[in-house]
């Protein structure tokens, strides 16, 4: 990406059926936007045009054994063998594989819940969560926003931390999520307050 520092990135908190919704995140510079999305073609056809650097997607983007998740057990990461985690990784896998024939894009599997936790902002309560996150990365304060289109946010936030380096890969060829940095989570937190995001919906 050279010296670039406007970076354009996707979030996707895939859900397991293209009947459920979907939350997606479109964030440029300091301004996210975010809408529900449902079928496959819906969310080829958004990045198509959008043309992100990178996009960050809540689901595996892989099968097998997985030792990512059983080293995100502490942040609740969910194992393949689960029927509905296994379903929404067939459907997150044939997406990737669509998105790749139409976009340059690097492709990351993300965990928002782990970022909230290590950023610390995670609640079990959503209203909480999202009041903690205005206090902890000094971004707007949000309404009308529901827990699909917070998590796409977080999706792509990890995505743009991705591309300043300010991410770790957790797993292995089989599978990797990437997460924060740990070791460095005020110079992450620095880095996001001064940004100053602005968060809005699509229809806004």
């Amino acid at each position: 990406m050279g010296c670039r520092t406007k970076y354009k990135v996707v979030g996707l908190d895939l859900a397991g059926k293209e009947n459920n919704s979907s939350g997606i995140c479109l964030l440029v510079g300091n301004f996210a936007k975010v809408k529900l999305i449902k079928s496959d073609n819906e969310i080829i056809e958004f990045i198509r045009q959008n043309s992100p650097d990178a996009i960050g997607i809540d689901a595996p983007l892989s099968t097998g054994d997985r030792i990512c998740d059983r080293l995100l057990k502490k942040y609740g990461a969910m194992p393949l063998k689960l029927k509905s985690i296994f379903e929404l990784a067939k459907r997150a896998i044939n997406l990737m594989e669509s998105l790749r024939n139409i976009s340059n894009a690097t492709i990351i599997e993300v965990f928002p819940t782990a970022t909230a936790k290590i950023l610390g902002f995670y609640k079990k309560n959503f209203n909480e969560k999202v009041s903690l996150s205005v206090e902890t990365l000094k971004i707007n304060k949000l309404s009308k926003f529901n827990d699909d289109e917070f998590d796409a946010f977080l999706c792509a936030l990890t995505a743009y931390l991705y591309l300043k380096g300010f991410t770790q890969s957790i797993g292995d060829d089989n599978g990797r999520i990437i997460i924060p940095k740990d070791k460095k989570v005020e110079k992450i937190l620095e880095k996001i307050r001064q940004t100053k995001i602005k968060i809005t919906k699509f229809d806004e």
